[in-house]
């Protein structure tokens, strides 16, 4: 009774052989779902680095793009800077040279001056003298 009892829980050769076809078929399947989803987090996370690379790459394009119109702006800068030194330069030349012709020109007007108030200092002090010769007085009143 007891042999009979182990052989009749033991399953016979062609069921054991269909629960291993049947296990073989669900390991392959969740083998293949395995590899699916891991190869989904694989791509994902490729797409991401890559996405990432990208991000990255349009950072460092403007960054270089504004450090071109930063360029252009001190460029435009120091060309302004450039024009107003040279025009300074330009009044400075000019005002030295007037500068010049108008201190020439002060000298002789000072001149003029100058020989005018001695020539009529010079004619008074000789009227003066022949006045006091004339009214006879050392006195000059």
């Amino acid at each position: 009774k007891v042999v009979s009892q182990a052989s009749a829980k033991r399953a016979s050769f062609p069921e054991l052989l269909r629960r291993k076809i049947e296990y073989r078929r669900r390991m392959r399947k969740l083998r293949a779902v395995m590899k699916g989803v891991c190869g989904f987090v694989a791509m994902r996370l490729w797409v991401r680095r890559k996405y990432n690379a990208q991000k990255m790459m349009v950072h460092l394009l403007n960054r270089i793009i504004e450090r071109a119109a930063f360029r252009e702006v001190v460029a435009k800068f120091n060309h302004i800077v450039k024009q107003i030194q040279r025009a300074a330069r330009s009044f400075i030349r000019r005002k030295r040279a007037w500068c010049k012709k108008a201190s020439k020109l002060w000298m002789h007007v000072e001149d003029k001056h100058l020989a005018d108030f001695y020539s009529y200092s010079e004619k008074e002090s000789r009227d003066d003298s022949v006045s006091r010769r004339s009214s006879g007085s050392r006195r000059a009143s």
